[in-house]
């Protein structure tokens, strides 16, 4: 009796081996198979409204014909990062046949130059079509855009609390500089000291020009202890 039930006890543990086993194979050949297979999901997250959505796919698809395991994540976030306004890319695998992207792009400060943009760090990047709505454009030369980028922070930073804001900053090959508001308002700063002289036609702003912004057309501060309106057409030049 005793050695009977042993053979039926080892006939069940030797039957439970083939089970397990057999499972195993089944696993690790599903495992194998899936890890060959090409990626058949992407998924892509984040703001892009400046990056097409034929772009992005473009540039991860050259990536995606191998297996799971061997995907080229550096490769992909490589590739997207070549796009112009991408500035980061975050890419993740999920088992068994998907990819999931994370995209932040570039934000735009203004544009350079009529073709390129400046980002908010004052990197410039190059894209196909500059169509950016209510963004500042800056003009200087080419070599000095550091410098003019600074300029221009600084200024928009001195007028934002008067809630002035920053139409069009020029700078001429003598590094003069003029700047022209979204109020339709022109300050002549020149060269010397151009934060300066912001600083004072900023103190002196609400005396004398806030009721009379919409008639002055431009302001010369380039005087020593004074500034020139040149008022609009019903009203003459004032030196104050």
């Amino acid at each position: 009796m005793f050695a009977k039930m042993k053979a039926i006890l080892f006939s069940r543990y030797c039957i439970a081996i083939l089970f397990f086993t057999a499972l195993s194979v089944l696993v690790i050949n599903y495992v194998v198979t899936k890890s060959c297979s090409t990626i058949e999901h992407i998924k892509i997250t984040g703001s892009y409204q400046h990056t097409a959505q034929a772009c992005i796919q473009s540039a991860i698809e050259p990536y995606v014909r191998i297996g799971f395991f061997s995907l080229d994540v550096q490769g992909i976030q490589k590739s997207l990062l070549e796009l112009p306004w991408v500035l980061e890319a975050r890419i993740s695998r999920s088992w068994p046949d998907t990819i999931k992207v994370h995209l932040t792009e570039k934000v735009p400060e203004a544009i350079w130059n009529e073709h390129w943009i400046f980002d908010s760090v004052g990197n410039t990047f190059y894209p196909e079509q500059v169509e950016i709505a209510k963004i500042p454009k800056i003009d200087g030369p080419i070599d000095m855009k550091r410098v003019v980028f600074g300029h221009y922070r600084a200024i928009r930073d001195q007028l934002s609390p008067k809630g002035l804001k920053i139409s069009q900053l020029s700078m001429d090959s003598r590094q003069s500089i003029e700047v022209s508001l979204e109020n339709g308002l022109e300050l002549i700063l020149g060269k010397q000291e151009p934060i300066e002289r912001l600083k004072r036609f900023i103190t002196i702003y609400d005396d004398i020009m806030g009721a009379k912004q919409m008639d002055a057309e431009s302001i010369d501060l380039r005087y020593p202890k004074g500034i020139s309106v040149k008022w609009k057409k019903k009203h003459k030049n004032k030196r104050s």
